[in-house]
Formats: structure tokens, sequence, C-alpha cells
């Protein structure tokens, strides 16, 4: 999967998550609605196809594989 043809940002709030979308606004993709509450700051490995952000709810750096068919591949970071 390429990751340079999309937009991604977080959503802070009672429904947190992390989305996608292709360059143009369409096809929007929720990658992240469980385990995050406050998401900021996105990263994006390319290399890896890993999304890092920081949860400042928590006080954590979190990762998702965005090569997973699932949010399974969640990760916390300390």
């Amino acid at each position: 999967m390429s990751t340079c043809r999309y937009l991604y940002w977080s959503i802070d709030g009672p429904r947190a998550r992390i989305v996608r979308s292709l360059l143009d606004g369409s096809n929007q993709t929720v990658i992240v609605s469980s385990g995050i509450s406050s998401p900021a700051a996105l990263s994006l490995d390319v290399s890896t196809g890993d999304v890092y952000w920081t949860d400042v709810s928590v006080d954590s750096i979190q990762v998702c594989c965005l090569m997973a068919d699932s949010e399974a591949d969640l990760n916390l970071l300390t």
C-alpha cells in the first residue's frame, strides 16, 4: 500500500479517532477508533507503513501498522 496518496489526521473528543482519506478528501477511512482518547502529533513512517501519535491523556506514544487489516495492531510505547 502506498502511503503517499493519503491525508492523515486525528480527531479528539468523546469519539476520538485517526482517519485517512485520499488527497481530495474522498474515501475517508477510520484507522483507529478504540484505545485512544486524545490523539495528537501524527507521524507517518513511510518505510514501514506505521503511523505514530501521542495520546496526551495517558502520556504515551502509540503506533498502528497501516498494513494490518484491523485496529488490532495498536501498540503502546512508553
